[in-house]
């Protein structure tokens, strides 16, 4: 065999193998995708039933800043309330995070309105959501996490990216502002 096949050859069976490679990256990624959406599908129903019936298995503390929304300094009108549903008491519990499940955080000022979800599991960040309008300019981002590293970050209705080239696009703080919201919850105890 020639050089020239042997390298022809060589470059086909890397292609071949790069091509498996994202093949199958592609698949873990539906499935995590799949497993977010479900997980969140699932409670979104148990905290409708909760809203709607009272009785369920979760637990729900309201903390609101600023109740009145009357003038807040540098801001005009403000109020930001945040919405912390729980599967048990913090208090007795040998891993207090792992009981936050879900987290509804939304802000009003004078020109803006920003609604954010924040989706845990045993601790740990699953999904985060967040809608904002600033003087009628709409933006909304989803982020999905596997073990607290980005798989999918979805910028409004369209554009999606995945694996390293959603870490590169990912707002540093966030992981930072879960964690804190995740603090103020178990403080509020």
């Amino acid at each position: 065999m020639s050089l020239s096949k042997s390298l022809k050859l060589s470059l086909l069976l890397v292609a071949g193998l790069l091509s498996q490679s994202a093949i199958a990256q592609d698949e873990v990624a539906e499935e995590q995708l799949d497993a977010v959406r479900n997980e969140y599908k699932t409670l979104s129903t148990v905290i409708s039933e909760c809203e709607n019936k009272g009785d369920c298995n979760l637990f729900l503390n309201e903390l609101v800043v600023n109740k009145s929304g009357g003038h807040w300094r540098g801001m005009g009108n403000y109020r930001k309330t945040f919405r912390f549903w729980y599967s048990d008491d913090p208090t007795n519990c040998d891993d207090c995070q792992g009981v936050l499940r879900f987290v509804q955080v939304t802000e009003r000022r004078s020109t803006s309105h920003t609604k954010e979800e924040f989706l845990f599991k045993d601790g740990k960040l699953l999904f985060h959501f967040v809608k904002s309008e600033m003087e009628g300019k709409k933006e909304s981002r989803r982020s999905y996490f596997e073990d607290e590293r980005i798989f999918r970050l979805q910028l409004g209705e369209g554009e999606v990216y995945m694996y390293q080239e959603a870490l590169d696009r990912l707002d540093e703080g966030l992981l930072k502002n879960a964690k804190k919201i995740q603090g103020v919850f178990l403080h509020s105890f």
